[in-house]
């Protein structure tokens, strides 16, 4: 699963452009934790009763969040590619 997981952080940048930052550090861990959640949620949840995120996989979003808020990002177009209708 790591290279989905590297194949879609490749992609991040490209399609959400408040995210085009060095991939080091805290925001690379941040983001590649993310996505590696997500990832695992989605192989878990079909069939099961289960939240999709628990408090541990909800701190490490909050905290993307808030850095896509930071001075030059914009939560909208953070989430705008998740958003339903017309792309």
């Amino acid at each position: 699963m790591d290279e989905i997981v590297t194949e879609i952080i490749t992609m991040v940048p490209r399609d959400v452009p408040e995210y085009a930052r060095p991939m080091e550090g805290r925001f690379g861990m941040g983001l590649h934790r993310g996505v590696a959640i997500a990832m695992q949620r989605f192989l878990e949840l079909p069939g099961t009763a289960e939240p999709a995120l628990g408090p541990d996989s909800r701190r490490v979003y909050a905290e993307l969040g808030r850095g896509s808020t930071a001075p030059g990002g914009s939560s909208g177009r953070c989430w705008a590619p998740t958003a339903p209708g017309p792309g």
